[in-house]
């Protein structure tokens, strides 16, 4: 089996918390139609969704630089 290049590897964990992010969203408007959007939990799922969501850009950010520096090796 070909192991993956660095840059694939951060790119799909980017876009696993990028999914993350979605469901929490998900959560957040089902939770705050029940909720009347007042409530522990709905502050508890945004501060949740910010924090996947930032770190899906720091993956993604690391994915580039690794994917700019394989370019400039002159490797595919």
């Amino acid at each position: 089996m070909k192991k993956l290049p660095k840059y694939k590897i951060f790119a799909y964990i980017s876009f696993l918390f990028l999914g993350l992010m979605l469901l929490l969203l998900c959560a957040m408007g089902i939770s705050s139609y029940f909720t009347g959007g007042v409530g522990v939990i709905n502050e508890v799922l945004k501060i949740s969704m910010y924090v996947a969501f930032a770190i899906s850009s720091v993956f993604f950010i690391i994915s580039y630089v690794f994917d700019l520096k394989r370019r400039n090796d002159g490797r595919k």
